[in-house]
């Protein structure tokens, strides 16, 4: 899905040029006057509504502006029309005419590097990134497609801290721990792997999906077992899913392998055996 920036408010302008949001226009039968923002508005509801084809005819209109901002953002919405259209070539066209408009324009460097990156024009969609990043480093799904395209051009390392990074900027999004636990599997990082399989364990327990955080609580646990903090996490999970029997036989095996373990307040010491 191509970018598009939502936010009406960075359309407010100064008072003393209140013409800039209500801007007349001469066509040849007459006078007509076109309100740019009104068509702004409109654009996105059409992109919303994913009418692409009539959101570029609208969209073309808040590019034949001579007012700036309405130009470059009608190209950066021309842009992510034909991204939707599968029309990558002129995407990228019309990107890169929204970034000549304004070079600050975050969403047009993101759009340019998606159409690059399906073009297979990776390090160009890398180094279009890099630029966007540097502009607004809190944009999150740039983030994420810099790292996609970072683990096509086998950056493995370096896509695993982007994952990291974005998942400082958005504690609680999924696919970045997702595609993070991909990696550290890839890498053979395992103990980390472990860690990033609790957190989505919690996460989706935390979204009432108990099943599939149970398997993730399961294989955290098989990945690393003494890790006791997840192995308490999957037997309280157990617990509270109505799994007893399950909860009782995992962790008794789990006492088995470590010295205790903490259960709902209850601590089940690990016997010594017999000689």
């Amino acid at each position: 899905m191509a970018f598009v920036n939502r936010s009406i408010e960075q359309f407010s302008v100064p008072a003393t040029i209140p013409q800039c949001l209500n801007y007349p226009r001469t066509y040849p039968q007459g006078i007509a006057q076109i309100n740019y923002a009104d068509l702004y508005v409109s654009a996105h509801r059409l992109f919303e509504a994913q009418n692409y084809l009539e959101c570029a005819a609208v969209a073309q209109s808040l590019a034949n502006s001579s007012h700036p901002v309405f130009k470059s953002h009608g190209y950066l919405i021309l842009g992510a029309c034909h991204f939707n259209l599968r029309l990558f070539d002129e995407s990228i066209r019309y990107s890169s005419m929204a970034l000549r408009c304004d070079p600050s324009l975050t969403g047009a460097y993101y759009n340019l590097a998606n159409a690059l990156k399906m073009m297979n024009r990776l390090e160009e969609a890398r180094d279009c990134l890099r630029q966007g990043l540097n502009i607004c480093p809190a944009f999150v799904g740039a983030h994420l497609l810099y790292a996609n395209i970072l683990v096509y051009l086998g950056d493995l390392q370096t896509a695993l801290e982007e994952y990291k990074n974005v998942t400082k900027l958005c504690p609680d999004l999924m696919i970045a721990y997702y595609n993070q636990s991909v990696l550290q599997l890839r890498l053979k990082q395992i103990p980390e792997c472990a860690h990033t399989y609790g957190i989505i364990a919690d996460l989706l327990k935390a979204a009432n999906e108990t099943e599939k955080a149970l398997d993730y609580y399961r294989e955290a646990c098989k990945l690393k077992k003494e890790d006791w903090e997840v192995v308490y996490k999957y037997g309280v999970a157990l617990k509270e899913a109505g799994k007893v029997r399950d909860c009782l036989l995992y962790t008794s095996d789990a006492a088995d392998d470590m010295q205790c373990v903490d259960l709902g307040g209850r601590r089940i010491i690990k016997k010594k055996k017999k000689k």
